[in-house]
């Protein structure tokens, strides 16, 4: 019978992760988010998800199983697999690799897969070196690696992704947060077979960190495993908690984490234990300020007091992060609505074509405002005799417009909250735009916000004393 119960044992760990945790991990003790967790990596494993996020809290036991014993069991599984993993340092993706082979090479584990083992003296065609391994008599390896690292020369049939992010310090850097978008899609990402599944798991630190684009750009490609510290929203399927549990109250109960939230500050708590990143200090115009109109735009303009066009030029020798954005503004009675909008990288020649072929399409529009920065003013001087009610942007002696970025987004900000600010609902490229404005100063752009406070300011605060002209 003993015999026997050890047969089964053995069985359900080669079967599953979690009784394999256990098995190699005496002293783990997992929670219910744990078998979560446990079950999203085997449906990747199996292929049944393909791309999954996973947002969970700091120290909260995703290492443990994504990191550590997932890519053992795998293996194990299947010695023809081909990991890649990466962290955010080269150091703590070679502690992890370290880990992983001293899971590789107990007892429990040569007892459950008999068949994968790591290389020894007496394998001299296979290599074991501290980032890397791989399985003799098999195709599979384990390549680690930190994130920016070198990984070319290997393709992943898996791929995992264990905290991109060192600290906040790097989060908040747009530097390094285009720096590992920039790893992700051209390094990492080619490297994937067709019939790869990849595993991002961390903690969430900014709106534009790794997860939030992949989620915002990618649309329906990731499935997103979201875990609270506390329960504080409708619980997903899968959540047995009543509203204002925690999550691992074993580890961190109510109290421990209160006294967290009080050391950390709101901002800190919302994004790396309830998994809501904001704009630093909160951002200034809300995303439930938001309001929409469906009507044709062409049959608002007709009904408009006034058309206006802004655009937000790029440098001359502008690099992939800036954008050239022009955008038409009608006000009708007290509210202003934004009609149309150009959103493209753009040449000097590009730029005078595009505002060529927006003021044909609104000819109304006939008050041009162009930010006299980077390549505005050459805009202004190639189509002064062409195109009139070109204006450079601040007018001069408007004391708001002259003002920093952020003071004309405070000044704007009571229109979008009274509703007066309405946007095209269901418009191709509004998302953008939106994250830009409700993301405001985080957004790794500022291009579409710049913009709409020209067009605001112009339409609903006067040219030169900053009183308002129409506000209800």
């Amino acid at each position: 019978m003993e015999a026997e119960e050890k047969r089964r044992a053995v069985e359900r760990s080669r079967s599953a992760l979690l009784p394999f945790t256990l098995a190699t991990c005496p002293w783990y003790r997992p929670n219910w988010h744990h078998e979560v967790l446990a079950q999203t990596i085997q449906r990747v494993v199996d292929g049944t998800d393909r791309f999954v996020i996973v947002e969970l809290p700091p120290q909260h036991g995703k290492s443990e199983l994504i990191s550590r014993r997932a890519p053992a069991w795998v293996l194990g599984r299947n010695p023809d697999e081909r990991i890649i993993a990466a962290s955010y340092s080269a150091d703590l993706a070679t502690a992890m690799s370290r880990d992983v082979r001293r899971i590789m090479d107990s007892d429990e584990y040569r007892e459950m897969f008999p068949a994968t083992r790591l290389p020894s003296d007496r394998d001299p065609n296979f290599s074991l070196t501290a980032s890397y391994f791989e399985i003799p008599g098999h195709r599979g390896y384990y390549l680690s690696a930190g994130v920016g690292g070198g990984i070319t020369g290997r393709t992943a049939t898996l791929g995992l992704i264990d905290d991109p992010y060192k600290n906040r310090q790097d989060a908040d850097s747009p530097t390094v947060r285009e720096a590992i978008w920039d790893w992700f899609t051209s390094t990492f990402y080619t490297r994937l077979a067709a019939d790869a599944r990849v595993i991002l798991c961390m903690t969430r630190w900014h709106v534009d960190d790794l997860a939030g684009r992949l989620i915002r750009q990618q649309p329906g490609k990731w499935k997103v495993v979201r875990l609270l510290a506390v329960l504080d929203e409708g619980a997903p399927d899968d959540d047995p908690r009543d509203e204002g549990d925690a999550l691992w109250p074993a580890f961190k109960d109510l109290d421990a984490l209160a006294d967290i939230r009080a050391t950390i500050g709101s901002r800190d708590w919302e994004a790396l234990y309830q998994q809501r990143p904001t704009a630093p200090g909160g951002s200034i115009i809300h995303r439930d300020h938001l309001r929409f109109y469906r009507t044709d735009p062409q049959a608002i303009a007709d009904e408009c007091s006034e058309l206006v066009q802004t655009w937000d030029c790029a440098f001359k020798d502008a690099d992939d992060s800036d954008y050239v954005v022009g955008q038409v503004w009608g006000k009708r009675g007290s509210q202003v609505y934004l009609l149309d909008q150009v959103r493209d990288r753009m040449t000097l020649p590009g730029t005078i074509a595009a505002v060529l072929a927006l003021s044909a399409k609104w000819p109304t529009a006939n008050r041009k405002l162009v930010e006299a920065k980077a390549n505005g003013p050459a805009v202004i001087q190639s189509l002064r005799e062409r195109l009139p009610g070109l204006i450079g942007w601040p007018e001069k002696g408007h004391r708001l417009a002259q003002a920093g970025k952020g003071e004309r987004m405070q000044a704007v900000s009571p229109f979008w909250e009274a509703g007066n600010v309405l946007l095209p609902e269901g418009a191709p490229w509004l998302h953008d735009c939106v994250e830009e404005i409700v993301n405001y100063p985080a957004w790794r752009h500022d291009d579409c916000a710049d913009a709409m406070t020209m067009g605001v300011i112009h339409l609903l605060l006067d040219s030169r004393s900053f009183q308002v002209r129409v506000y209800t």
